[in-house]
């Protein structure tokens, strides 16, 4: 099995808003049909891939808020190995800031 970037995938990044009933944000949840593995063995470091670097983004920046990551139907889906994680880190707020749930 090799990379098929022209295979079918499910781009999407599915956004769930909780609030509280005088609109305080308590939470999001947010989805990715796509493994979270980025990181291989090769980087030597404890974290939590993608969704994880969303997850400190999404809590830093909305305070009390949990950030929540779903896995979606990614079966074989796996990141491209020919980007770096640190890019992954930065397009997280990308986006969740292009699904106008935050």
């Amino acid at each position: 099995m090799a990379d098929n970037p022209a295979g079918p995938t499910d781009r999407s990044v599915p956004v769930m808003r909780v609030q509280a009933a005088e609109r305080r944000l308590l939470a999001v949840l947010f989805g990715c049909a796509c493994h979270n593995t980025t990181l291989t063995g090769r980087d030597n470091v404890i974290a939590g891939d993608y969704a994880g670097f969303a997850q400190e983004m999404i809590e830093r920046d909305y305070g009390e808020a949990m950030a929540l990551f779903m896995s979606g139907c990614g079966a074989d889906a796996n990141p491209s190995r020919a980007v770096r994680w640190n890019w992954r880190a930065s397009t997280a707020r990308h986006w969740l800031t292009k699904s106008n749930a935050c």
